[in-house]
């Protein structure tokens, strides 16, 4: 009786060939990918704020108790819409090393869908230029930057009678321009404040004048290159 050999026939040797094929253009593909990982923290200066945008109540209309406390009394959802901001982003890779591709003023829009206690969906768009200096006017006409999206969600803690807002976010983004042209990043963020609207640190008397304050932001992501 006669024993087939499974690489005898043209079929099976086409199907065989075309497999190793597939499985070295993956591996070639994957070597090409460069992947950084960066821990970066995501400081708010005091003039931060470069425009409030606009907040309504889908019910009724919104009281102000003060500037960082709107209030919707007839219930419904608070929206603000397009508040506009700055900040100063310092990166490092996840080995200690500085990185200067994600280091630098960002800029970034804010909308918000909150409920009575200022929790709830939001998100905006993002952009970040490489720079030494955290200078907002390098975002004007920037020739090496990044942009993207962000999303994410902003929760109430209390403990006791004393309450905090943990924003837990999500950004995507590319690279255009200079050396990060075509790159990609990924990455997640976590946002702490103390006001119902999110405000810089630095505007609520909290530091010690001799020390700087705390960053709002921290930050994990991946850099990718090909």
């Amino acid at each position: 009786m006669r024993t087939l050999n499974p690489t005898s026939t043209p079929i099976l040797r086409r199907s065989c060939a075309i497999f190793a094929f597939a499985l070295l253009f993956s591996l070639a593909a994957g070597a090409a990918v460069e992947r950084t990982e960066i821990i970066a923290t995501d400081d708010w200066p005091a003039t931060s704020l470069l425009d409030p945008g606009v907040a309504n109540c889908t019910i009724g209309d919104i009281v102000w108790l003060n500037e960082v406390t709107p209030t919707c009394p007839d219930g419904g959802t608070l929206r603000i819409r397009e508040t506009l901001g700055y900040s100063c982003v310092q990166a490092a890779s996840v080995k200690g090393a500085p990185e200067p591709r994600f280091t630098g003023v960002a800029s970034f829009s804010l909308n918000a869908n909150f409920d009575a206690g200022y929790s709830g969906r939001v998100w905006g768009v993002w952009q970040l230029v490489p720079s030494e200096a955290c200078d907002p006017q390098l975002l004007a006409d920037p020739q090496e930057f990044w942009e993207g999206r962000w999303q994410g969600r902003r929760a109430q803690v209390c403990s006791g009678d004393q309450c905090k807002w943990i924003g837990a976010l999500k950004w995507l983004g590319r690279g255009r321009g200079g050396r990060i042209d075509r790159q990609r990043f990924k990455g997640t963020e976590s946002v702490e404040t103390f006001t119902p609207l999110p405000v810089a640190f630095e505007l609520l008397g909290l530091c010690a004048p001799s020390a700087p304050c705390p960053a709002e932001g921290h930050l994990m992501g991946t850099i990718r290159k090909k």
